[in-house]
């Protein structure tokens, strides 16, 4: 089942976790055939997989980021299937395509609920190279994640997303558990605060959404753009097939 629209201003409580809203997403893009690409060294004392920057459209980028195949993610932290990719995919995306420079892998945040929200500003909320760790660690552990959030005092948590925005996330968060989760990893209480208090973080997430459906037609999540045109999706070994038709073999 595909989402159809944002759906982040839904009320609460009509979207329960809505976690039908995401699963393999067919394209219509295609990849042409390229004679192999020579591999990209790393600079000195450093591998591409530990390069991690910021990009223009506020996704994070990990690798080369001039490598000449890029891969993009449009992925939701609530979305099982995303969840199921980062399992199957991305030590091989990391170790065998990023890891020889010819291959960037870029992860954008795409929201299919509010939910989404506290968890993409808390894997923001540290410097750009904890966050495809702090994501990879959400994914991990998304089952209880999301359980936590589905047991939490529904009324508080409705109460919770009318408040303004500079409080929404942040009163969310504690009653998801989000605070104790992060501080674990490397988030204090008080970055957490400012950074789910921070509407410019939020704020991030929903045009990163909006613009992945205009531009892109991203309508299910995980989605995924080479060299940005949308392609295929039918499962990671399919994909690996269009990243080695790039050159990436």
């Amino acid at each position: 089942m595909y989402i159809r629209k944002s759906i982040i201003t839904t009320p609460l409580l009509a979207l329960s976790l809505m976690l039908t809203g995401c699963g393999d997403e067919a394209g219509s893009g295609a990849v042409s055939s390229a004679e192999p690409l020579p591999t990209v060294a790393a600079p000195e004392g450093t591998e591409w997989r530990n390069v991690v920057s910021k990009t223009e459209e506020n996704g994070y980028v990990i690798g080369n980021p001039d490598a000449p195949i890029k891969l993009v993610e449009y992925a939701a932290l609530t979305c099982g299937a995303c969840a199921a990719f980062e399992q199957q995919a991305y030590s091989e995306i990391f170790d065998n395509y990023v890891a020889d420079g010819r291959v960037s892998f870029e992860i954008r945040n795409y929201l299919l609920n509010p939910y989404g929200v506290p968890l993409g500003v808390l894997t923001r909320c540290g410097d750009p190279q904890s966050y495809p760790a702090l994501t990879e660690q959400v994914f991990k552990n998304q089952a209880e994640i999301l359980q936590k959030a589905q047991q939490a005092d529904q009324g508080a948590m409705q109460a919770a997303f009318q408040k303004p925005e500079e409080e929404r996330y942040v009163e969310m968060a504690r009653l998801m558990g989000l605070y104790e989760f992060f501080k674990a990893r490397g988030i204090s209480e008080d970055q957490a605060n400012s950074c789910l208090a921070d509407t410019k973080m939020s704020k991030e997430l929903i045009d990163m959404t909006e613009r992945g459906t205009k531009e892109f037609q991203v309508e299910g999540t995980p989605s995924f753009l080479i060299n940005n045109s949308k392609v295929d999706y039918n499962g990671w070994a399919g994909l690996k097939s269009k990243l080695q038709e790039a050159g990436a073999r």
